[in-house]
C-alpha cells in the first residue's frame, strides 16, 4: 500500500499522510520482532528493547490520531488539516519519551524471546503492555 501511494503520488489529504505514517510505524515495529534472537545484557539488547516499544507505541498513536481526525470530520464536520503538526508530535514525539523512560530507568534487558522491559519491572512492564494494548488484558 505504501508503494502504491508514493508511486501514484496519492498522498495529498491529511488523512491520506497520516496513513502513510502509520504504515511507516507499523514497518519499523515488524522490525523489532523479525530481530527475534534473545540478545545478552547491553547496548544491543537495550536498542532492541527501545525500538520495540517505540515503535509500539507510535503505531498506536497513530491509529488513535486516525480515529479522531475522522471522528472531527465526519460528526464534528471540522476541517483538520491544521491538527497535522500535532498529530506527529504526538505520535511521534510522546512515544519517544515514553519509550525513553525504562531506558534511563536501566530496566531494559533480556525478556524472552526478544528484548524488552525484565521480568523484575512487573508494574513497568504492565504499565508499557497493558496501557498500550488493552487487549491484551486478563480481566
Amino acid at each position: 500500500m505504501l508503494v502504491i501511494i508514493w508511486l501514484f503520488r496519492k498522498y495529498n489529504s491529511l488523512a491520506q499522510k497520516m496513513i502513510v505514517s502509520l504504515a511507516i510505524a507499523a514497518f519499523f515495529d515488524s522490525i523489532a520482532y523479525v530481530m527475534g534472537e534473545v540478545l545478552p545484557d547491553g547496548v544491543l539488547c537495550n536498542f532492541q528493547a527501545w525500538w520495540l516499544t517505540y515503535f509500539d507505541w507510535c503505531a498506536l498513536a497513530w491509529v488513535c490520531s486516525i480515529t479522531l481526525n475522522l471522528y472531527l470530520n465526519v460528526v464534528k464536520e471540522m476541517r483538520t488539516d491544521q491538527y497535522q503538526l500535532t498529530y506527529h508530535f504526538t505520535a511521534w514525539g510522546v512515544p519517544f519519551i515514553l519509550s525513553c523512560l525504562p531506558l534511563f530507568g536501566d530496566l531494559y534487558g533480556p525478556a524472552g524471546a526478544w528484548c524488552w522491559i525484565t521480568d523484575d519491572h512487573v508494574a513497568w512492564r504492565f504499565v508499557m503492555s497493558q496501557v498500550s494494548d488493552p487487549s491484551r488484558s486478563t480481566i
